[in-house]
């Protein structure tokens, strides 16, 4: 798990909570939290490979498949 995500998300309940606006955000927390700007990472690409069930070739294959998750993701 991503502990930056899990302090993130306190924080934006806290201030939601306090009625106020979780936005903006620094670039620095984007980079911490936002699986779009790590498929570099280690974490996210095999998260990205087990949800697709075969091995990602590079970056840009990590992309499209986080993509195409996010796409049928239904909360």
């Amino acid at each position: 798990a991503n502990a930056a995500l899990w302090q993130r998300q306190e924080e934006a309940l806290a201030m939601r909570r306090d009625d106020r606006s979780t936005l903006p955000v620094t670039l620095a927390s984007e980079f911490e939290c936002n699986p779009f700007l790590r498929v570099h990472t280690a974490p996210i690409r095999a998260s990205v490979s087990a949800h697709l069930g075969r091995d990602v070739v590079d970056d840009v294959d990590v992309m499209a498949g986080l993509r195409h998750w996010k796409d049928g993701f239904r909360a």
